[in-house]
């Protein structure tokens, strides 16, 4: 790679502050994981590994938040790619952290503090990319100018945030498929020549092949996981949660797996974006922990690298993209409907439509007890629209993104 042998992979750097005038790189990129959890950095580290190879940039630079998540980087990263790029461990500053553990981390202050202590470094940079949309507020407030700005996505869901306005202020957008593409063009967030269709990373370094992982459990009974998410405008938990756990603390002929969304637990207090909504995360009760068919896991790895995914034969959730990985290979679906929403014509809940809606957990007895006649009625449907999510073929998504990258001028 011309010119980037010289550049080795280093932690806590800290570089200079006078900006990209010091340097002569001839292209430079800088990949942000500021998020204070791990869950999007399996999305977008394989490209990484994939641009390297492409040797178009002199520089690459990988910016990760945090000592836990610089080892998972480096446990997906090849050792060959982490010689050839320096990498920055990111930490907040104090004043960050004490404000956002004070408002309950309710919302992203750590992420906003990394961003302005590194403000002047990211100057380096032609391209930078991201899994999520916090980096925007180094152009509308931190006054970068020069850097294109790459929104990678870290999921591929239904719901309202995938497509809101402010996606239009990044130059370019990484899009997973088809149905993501054709609702992003029709509300105008992304147009013409500043997309690429790339299909879905984080497939690339998850082993999909073999049969279903059934380590968790010591029986052959049929498994499903509950996966809910923490936006309390959407999640089932706050309201429907414990009762979801209550009916399979009853059904011994089923397994388990509580995997939430990892910010779930991260955070006690929830709210939404706009202040209308806003939830306590209570306590999980404990008994649920001693049911030997329940499998209680709030923040592992595991919940962020598909293995329950791939463990299970079932689904129960609300809103998350985790759907989508989960019909990787299709399995019943039942969607708890805690808000009362009219779902059916609404574009945010296509997802819905690919498993069984109930408004009570206790309707998921019926479910259960008809397990065997209707867990393969909705197969087709999910194929279709799995089909219709990712890019085909499904594996090779990190080349196709290095390879946009590449071009990006």
């Amino acid at each position: 790679m011309t010119g980037l042998n010289k550049f080795r992979s280093t932690e806590r750097v800290q570089l200079p502050d006078d900006g990209p005038a010091l340097y002569n790189a001839k292209r430079s990129i800088g990949f942000l994981f500021l998020h204070e959890q791990p869950h999007q950095i399996p999305h977008l580290a394989p490209v990484l590994e994939s641009l390297v190879a492409l040797q178009e940039y002199d520089e690459i630079y990988a910016y990760v938040m945090g000592q836990k998540n610089v080892d998972l980087f480096r446990a997906l990263v090849s050792k060959e790619v982490l010689d050839q790029i320096t990498l920055i461990t990111l930490d907040a500053p104090a004043i960050a952290k004490g404000l956002e553990t004070l408002i309950g981390k309710a919302a992203p202050l750590q992420r906003i503090g990394a961003l302005y202590s590194i403000r002047k470094q990211l100057e380096r940079h032609d391209v930078i990319a991201s899994p999520e949309m916090t980096c925007l507020i180094l152009k509308s407030h931190f006054g970068l100018k020069n850097a294109k700005m790459v929104w990678t996505q870290h999921g591929c869901g239904d719901r309202a945030a995938g497509f809101k306005k402010s996606i239009k202020k990044f130059d370019h957008v990484f899009v997973p498929g088809s149905n993501q593409r054709n609702r992003m063009l029709s509300e105008g967030v992304i147009s013409e020549g500043n997309y690429t269709v790339v299909g879905y990373p984080k497939f690339d370094i998850v082993d999909q092949s073999g049969d279903k992982d059934n380590r968790f459990f010591d029986n052959d009974n049929p498994t499903f996981v509950f996966n809910p998410h923490f936006d309390p405008s959407l999640s089932s938990w706050y309201k429907h949660g414990e009762k979801v756990l209550e009916v399979f603390s009853e059904r011994k002929d089923f397994n388990l797996i509580f995997a939430p969304h990892i910010m779930l637990f991260t955070r006690k207090l929830h709210m939404t974006a706009d202040l209308r909504s806003v939830a306590w995360r209570k306590p999980l009760n404990k008994r649920f922990a001693e049911c030997p068919n329940i499998h209680i896991d709030t923040g592992s790895v595991n919940c962020i690298n598909m293995s329950y995914l791939r463990a299970a034969d079932g689904y129960i959730g609300d809103v998350s993209s985790q759907l989508y990985e989960f019909l990787y290979k299709p399995g019943m679906c039942i969607f708890v409907n805690s808000h009362n929403v009219s779902w059916e014509d609404d574009p945010n809940y296509a997802n819905w439509k690919l498993g069984h809606v109930v408004t009570d957990p206790k309707e998921i007895h019926a479910l259960l007890d008809r397990y065997e006649e209707v867990k393969n009625d909705r197969m087709d449907r999910q194929a279709v629209s799995f089909k219709n999510t990712f890019e085909e073929p499904y594996l090779g998504a990190s080349e196709r993104a290095a390879l946009a990258l590449s071009k990006i001028r």
